[in-house]
């Protein structure tokens, strides 16, 4: 694990693994993952993509606590982290992809933090249709999931438009019916 004579950059490395592990569903690395990120940040407390992997270790490890109160502070935390991270380089495709996703997973009711996922999804995706290269496959999640920000919100015919251009494109098959589904549950 991490101590002051390793390089803070294989550090992040080994936290993001952690991190990505918590997101598959291991509590125990998410827990690392934030104790680690926690050590990295105050030795790089003005970097970026260290800002947002701790915002979204923060969120993460919230999704784990048990307690309602803690688990609301952990997630804000997370998210002003979040914030701060793209403030300081808002266009880092990784932050931007953390805090979209953060903000998609939290319960809108309670959080109010779709706009800002479907602000980050439309860079992600925009970016992609400019060339910037992200992977494809990730491409059509992100407008999937951009459509199903904006059904959240309430707005149908963002949510269709974005989808039409998913039933138009290469990856029809693999969401056609998922699509199908999300339509019926707007309704």
């Amino acid at each position: 694990m991490y101590n002051q004579m390793d390089n803070w950059e294989d550090s992040l490395k080994e936290a993001i693994e952690l991190h990505d592990k918590g997101i598959d569903g291991d509590q125990e690395s998410a827990e690392q993952s934030l104790k680690l990120l926690k050590k990295i940040k105050l030795q790089q407390p003005n970097n970026s993509l260290v800002l947002a992997y701790f915002g979204s270790a923060t969120a993460l490890t919230a999704k784990y606590h048990p307690n309602l109160i803690e688990k609301s502070k952990l997630a804000n935390k997370g998210l002003r982290s979040l914030d701060q991270a793209v403030s300081l380089d808002s266009n880092h495709a990784d932050i931007r992809l953390l805090r979209g996703y953060v903000s998609f997973k939290l319960p809108e009711m309670y959080f109010k933090r779709t706009k800002t996922a479907i602000e980050d999804f439309t860079f992600l995706t925009d970016s992609f249709a400019k060339g910037r290269k992200i992977p494809e496959k990730l491409y059509w999640q992100l407008m999937f999931d951009l459509g199903v920000a904006y059904q959240t919100i309430g707005n149908e015919e963002e949510a269709l438009k974005t989808w039409s251009k998913i039933e138009k494109g290469p990856a029809r098959s693999k969401y056609q019916k998922v699509i199908q589904e999300a339509k019926k549950e707007g309704r």
